[in-house]
C-alpha cells in the first residue's frame, strides 16, 4: 500500500474521532405546544424550561409583559446601542413593572403539565435570564400560576456561583442574568452539585439560549432544543407597541423613584 495514502488514510480517521459528536447528540425542534415536549423525553431525561414567553407571560399585553423589554432592546440595537447598555437603563424600570405584574401561563395546559411530570419523577428545572433582584418576585408570580419547580434533587437553600454578573438557584430556578451565557452558568452549577445528566432537554423561545446549552454539553450529555415561538408569533399580530409605550409612561409618571432612571418619552 502506498505509504503517503496510508498516512493521508490514518490522518483522515485521527481526524474524525477526535471531532466533537455534536451532531449525533444534539439537535434543535420547533414546537407549537409545551404537550409535544413529551415526546422527547424518558426518566433519564433534565427537563429545563425558559420562563418568559415559555412558561409565563405577562397578565396585561403591556408595559410588564416581556415583549416592552423586548422592544427596547430592539429599539436600541437600531440606533446602534449594545444590548447590554440598553437592558443596564430600562432595568429599574422593568423591576419595577415586575413588582405589580400579573402573569399567566402561555398555554392554559402548562401548569398541570409541569405538575404531571414532576408527579411521574421527572426532573424539571426553571432555567430563566432573569437578573438576581427579581428571585423573589418570579417565585411569587409562578406560584399565583401553580408552579413550584421545587425538587429533591437540588438544593433546599439557596444557592450562588459568581459570574460577571450575579447569578442564584433557589426554588429550583437558575437564575442566570441577561448578562451572562445561560449554557455556561447552568454548566456550573450542575458541577458543583455534581450533576452529570445523559440527556437534556431544553425548552426556549430564544434559539440563541439553546444554542448556549447545547455548546456547553454538545460532548458530556445528549441536548434537545425546542424552540418555542409561541408569544412571538402571536405578537406579529396583537402586540401594540404604542399602548405598551402609553401603560409605561403612565407608570413612569406616576411614580417618583422611576425619574431617578428617565428614558425617552417615545
Amino acid at each position: 500500500m502506498n505509504k503517503v495514502f496510508l498516512h493521508n488514510t490514518l490522518f483522515l480517521c485521527l481526524i474524525l474521532v477526535t471531532q466533537p459528536v455534536f451532531s449525533k447528540t444534539s439537535s434543535v425542534h420547533t414546537i407549537k405546544s409545551m404537550q409535544e415536549i413529551e415526546k422527547y423525553i424518558d426518566k433519564e431525561t433534565l427537563i429545563l424550561l425558559d420562563l418568559d414567553h415559555t412558561v409565563f407571560e405577562g397578565k396585561d399585553y403591556g408595559y410588564g409583559h416581556a415583549n416592552w423589554f423586548y422592544d427596547r432592546i430592539e429599539k436600541g440595537k437600531t440606533v446602534g446601542i449594545e444590548e447590554t447598555q440598553t437592558i443596564k437603563k430600562i432595568f429599574p424600570h422593568w423591576l419595577y413593572s415586575q413588582k405589580n405584574a400579573q402573569v399567566k401561563p402561555v398555554e392554559p395546559l402548562t401548569p398541570k403539565l409541569i405538575q404531571q411530570l414532576q408527579s411521574q419523577g421527572y426532573f424539571v428545572m426553571g432555567l430563566t435570564s432573569r437578573q438576581v433582584p427579581l428571585v423573589d418576585i418570579t417565585i411569587n408570580q409562578l406560584k399565583s400560576i401553580n408552579i413550584d419547580f421545587s425538587s429533591k434533587q437540588l438544593p433546599q437553600k439557596t444557592l450562588t456561583i459568581g459570574f460577571n454578573a450575579p447569578t442564584q438557584m433557589k426554588a429550583g430556578i437558575l437564575f442566570c442574568s441577561e448578562y451572562n451565557n445561560k449554557g455556561e452558568v447552568l454548566h456550573a452549577y450542575l458541577d458543583k452539585l455534581h450533576i452529570n445528566p445523559k440527556k437534556m432537554l431544553i425548552v426556549d423561545d430564544s434559539l440563541r439560549n439553546i444554542q448556549s446549552v447545547i455548546n456547553s454539553y454538545s460532548q458530556q450529555s445528549a441536548v434537545i432544543g425546542l424552540y418555542y415561538p409561541l408569544v412571538a408569533e402571536y405578537k406579529k399580530q396583537h402586540w401594540n407597541s404604542e399602548y405598551a409605550h402609553k401603560t409605561y409612561y403612565q407608570a413612569y409618571l406616576n411614580n417618583v423613584e422611576l425619574h431617578n432612571f428617565p428614558l425617552e418619552k417615545k
